[in-house]
């Protein structure tokens, strides 16, 4: 594992795959693209502020260390891949967290099920259109 991963996995909850230790983990997606240096599967909101913390702390000392967000995809498109940091959030950040009936209004985390928040909307007589 190399340093940064080694120096993330110390400190935060979730959990970290090298690009050594991918296997087939998106290995369609990154047959034709750069991947990433490290995955990450944040395990809560901490995590991710750590996460930006320490790229912008090694870019003011010049080293730059791109970070990818990754929603869930329906897809092997390759859409929100890139070189550095990935951050997968189905995994762990999947849940609507507040549904607001007399507005609509809906905060969900980033690896939300898109067929899971439909159904939860339609228990309201409420949908999202795409």
């Amino acid at each position: 594992m190399n340093r940064v991963a080694l120096y993330l996995q110390e400190h935060l909850l979730g959990e970290i795959i090298t690009n050594k230790m991918l296997g087939n983990i998106f290995l369609l997606t990154l047959a034709y693209l750069n991947p990433p240096n490290v995955i990450i599967y944040p395990m809560n909101t901490s995590d991710v502020r750590k996460i930006v913390k320490f790229s912008y702390q090694l870019a003011l000392k010049g080293k730059i260390l791109p970070i990818t967000a990754r929603g869930l995809v329906p897809d092997q498109s390759g859409a929100a891949i890139g070189r550095g940091l990935l951050l997968v959030f189905p995994a762990h950040l999947n849940k609507l967290l507040e549904l607001d009936t007399k507005t609509g209004e809906v905060t969900v985390e980033p690896g939300l099920n898109y067929g899971k928040l439909q159904q939860v909307l339609l228990t309201h007589d409420l949908f999202y259109t795409s």
